[in-house]
């Protein structure tokens, strides 16, 4: 198989494209030679060791498989998520196309568990590598973190990068939801790091939301209402509508953001 390999390109670009199914094939071919020479007080025609060199010899190309579903994939990432255009968010439609792709990807190898594992491996890189290029995305400065008027184009973009994370991160683990426990295992940790980006995206804006808040409640606290009426104790609170004046932001930026 070595010797194929390295010889002709076409049979190695055919065998490690299609390898799910030429190992499907092989392993089909075992079993039927075992079952047709299963004769009573005859040694079997392929001992264990004789199989486990018949799977050993298409060894290169699972490599050059897995490879090559490395490759795609993270390819599909580093377009989606350029690094030369910082800033700019992808669609809806490049974000499906991930998600299609990774599931592609496990459903071409499902029919055999140890594959689908290896193949898992590699999806965990390029979630990971998804992972490093969002966060790269992700505005910050004054604008990100702006919680008086409208939604800023900054915080619009946040948001919409966090909603994309989140959609990954909720089909890959709808997806693998169907798989053996050990696939979780192998991608939680990927998932669990695109959801902290999720979250990292937005984290600027509601942090200057709760350090505005304190400072609205501060202000109330440091009042001293007890010679006011209660008209005059609000006229004289500006923490007071502050706080009123961050309720309708609040709101704006959702109803616009998300």
């Amino acid at each position: 198989m070595k010797s194929v390999f390295t010889a002709s390109s076409f049979v190695k670009e055919i065998f490690t494209a299609g390898y799910p199914k030429l190992l499907s094939t092989i392993e089909n071919l075992l079993e039927r030679i075992s079952r047709d020479t299963d004769v009573e007080g005859v040694p079997p025609a392929l001992s264990f060791e004789g199989n486990e060199q018949m799977i050993a010899a298409i060894e290169i190309f699972q490599t050059a498989f897995l490879g090559l579903c490395l490759s795609r994939l993270s390819d599909l990432v580093n377009s989606v998520f350029n690094m030369s255009s910082r800033g700019t968010v992808p669609s809806k439609e490049h974000i499906s196309r991930i998600i299609s792709r990774i599931q592609e990807g496990i459903e071409a190898v499902q029919m055999d568990v140890r594959l689908t594992l290896l193949v898992l491996r590699e999806i965990s890189k390029v979630l990971l590598l998804l992972a490093e290029r969002a966060e790269y995305q992700i505005s910050t400065g004054p604008e990100a973190r702006q919680i008086i008027g409208p939604a800023t184009p900054l915080q619009i973009k946040n948001f919409t990068l966090s909603q994309h994370l989140q959609e990954i991160h909720a089909r890959v683990t709808s997806i693998i939801a169907r798989l053996p426990t050990v696939a979780s295992d192998i991608l939680s940790p990927a998932l669990g790091t695109i959801y902290g980006v999720a979250c990292d995206s937005v984290t600027p804006l509601f942090q200057a939301m709760l350090d505005h808040l304190e400072s609205c409640i501060s202000q109330i606290h440091d009042q001293n209402f007890g010679t006011l009426s209660m008209d005059a104790a609000m006229d004289n609170t500006p923490g007071f509508y502050l706080l009123l004046a961050l309720s309708p932001q609040e709101q704006k930026l959702y109803a616009q953001g998300l």
